[in-house]
């Protein structure tokens, strides 16, 4: 694919404020805007301490400063960092002058879009990305780190050439039959078929696993009224977010919260309690109850031992 021959900035830190805010550049005027707006030539993969200036000399911020050289930098351009002070000022007074220079400003998700064009990421490392800065839990940044690392990606090339060789021996037995002398054993294709089926299987169930990772599994509580669901909900997010009361139906709305279990984060969801009843807000309370059990990735089950009804 061709190169971009624009060069592009952005504000690489979340908006806010803090103690560092990095803006960076990608394309063939990094190198110019660097000298312009340092002073100085850059120095390959070495961090150094520049007053970053205005093209009227005057100090805009004191930072530090990174420059990588193609194609070794993460959109396989020339790439510079500059690391200054976190204030949103300071930031866009730089950002400013870098697009004064030459560059424009990106757009959402360019620097990863040219990482992808320059064939430094492939378009599964380029989803890990996203899911990698989304991630709320350990396992989902342990999962999508090993994605990113070409785990997934592997896998499926894998299975490509699998599908590739098997493809190849079924079409040369289907055009050189056995009159014309020619023996093809297509036993392997057989095998591999078998072996690409196991291996999309075991693909399909991970992606499965990333996929309630990345959005926050639901965990329904349910059971009778009064059984205790309000108290856990409670106890577990440390907020008293639902009514607690001795009198039955008291939850008659869903209630969520977002928690962190080990290394899960899941979304927990209070619900009323489910039990025959002529009250009409009860009614739809219980109703959004059952709702809630149809999309539910985890069921939580509470029940009062000292509830002796069958009736659960």
């Amino acid at each position: 694919m061709p190169k971009n021959s624009d060069t592009i900035t952005a504000i690489a830190t979340p908006p806010g404020r803090g103690g560092i805010g990095i803006v960076r550049v990608s394309g063939n005027k990094t190198k110019d805007i660097f000298k312009a707006l340092t002073g100085s030539s850059p120095k390959v993969r070495l961090a150094e301490f520049v007053s970053f200036k205005s093209s009227d000399q005057k100090i805009i911020d004191k930072g530090i400063v990174l420059y990588f050289k193609a194609p070794a930098s993460y959109t396989g351009e020339d790439v510079m960092e500059c690391h200054a002070h976190g204030s949103r000022i300071v930031l866009g007074m730089l950002l400013e002058e870098i697009i004064s220079l030459g560059a424009r400003s990106a757009m959402p998700g360019e620097f990863t879009e040219r990482a992808f064009l320059n064939n430094k990421i492939d378009l599964v490392q380029a989803e890990a990305i996203a899911d990698l800065i989304d991630s709320n839990s350990k396992k989902a940044a342990r999962s999508a780190l090993q994605s990113l690392d070409g785990v997934f990606s592997n896998s499926i090339y894998q299975l490509r050439n699998r599908v590739f060789n098997a493809k190849a021996l079924i079409e040369a037995a289907l055009d050189f039959p056995e009159e014309e002398g020619i023996d093809i054993d297509v036993t392997p294709a057989a095998k591999d078929i078998r072996e690409c089926l196991q291996l999309l299987n075991a693909l399909l169930i991970k992606a499965e696993s990333g996929r309630v990772l990345d959005q926050n599994p639901a965990v329904v509580i349910v059971g009778r009224p009064n059984a205790g669901k309000s108290s856990i909900i409670n106890n577990l997010s440390g907020i008293d977010s639902a009514i607690v009361s001795k009198i039955p139906g008291t939850t008659r709305d869903i209630i969520k919260e977002k928690v962190l279990i080990g290394d899960y984060a899941v979304t927990l969801i209070d619900t009323a309690g489910i039990r025959e009843t002529r009250d009409e807000i009860e009614i739809a309370g219980v109703e959004k109850t059952h709702n809630a059990l149809r999309v539910a990735d985890v069921i939580l089950h509470i029940q009062d031992q000292s509830d002796d009804s069958t009736n659960q």
